[in-house]
């Protein structure tokens, strides 16, 4: 399909359609607000565990090589689902893909918590494949924030 014929594919939004749109503007404040505060709070349950990490592998005896492997596969796993993520958001909805990284962030929270040796911290990383809540917060604020003519200018 061709984007300047202005016709658009599953899932995708021309620049004059908001998905906001039929939202009152006190609405729409609301919207983000709640997206904020729950970005917020996703962030700072990311860096909490991300600090509570090398004293979880420290007290399960993990060499720090095994450490730089932990953190290299997370990268990795990251690195392949954000693209997988993005379209997942664009043919299902942005509400359902922040439920789905929400969720995927307390599944790897939860098996961190629970990790009692190197199997359970290494699979502790396995769903942050769909921790990409940061990306699909966007969706929901740039829309919103912007007006049609900043995008169109864009």
């Amino acid at each position: 399909m061709d984007g300047a014929s202005g016709s658009k594919g599953q899932g995708q939004e021309s620049l004059g359609e908001e998905p906001a749109s039929g939202l009152s503007p006190s609405q729409r404040k609301l919207v983000l607000l709640m997206t904020h505060l729950n970005i917020a709070m996703y962030s700072t349950c990311f860096w909490i565990q991300q600090g509570a990490l090398p004293y979880l592998t420290k007290k399960l005896g993990v060499d720090p090589v095994v450490y730089g492997y932990l953190q290299t596969t997370f990268a990795v796993v990251q690195l392949c689902g954000g693209p997988l993520f993005g379209r997942f958001g664009d043919l299902f909805g942005t509400r359902s893909a922040l439920v789905l990284a929400f969720s995927a962030a307390a599944m790897s929270y939860g098996l961190l918590g629970m990790a009692e040796g190197m199997l359970l911290l290494f699979l502790s990383r396995l769903p942050s494949f769909l921790m990409h809540s940061m990306q699909d917060s966007l969706k929901i604020s740039s829309p919103a924030t912007l007006s049609t003519t900043t995008i169109a200018r864009l």
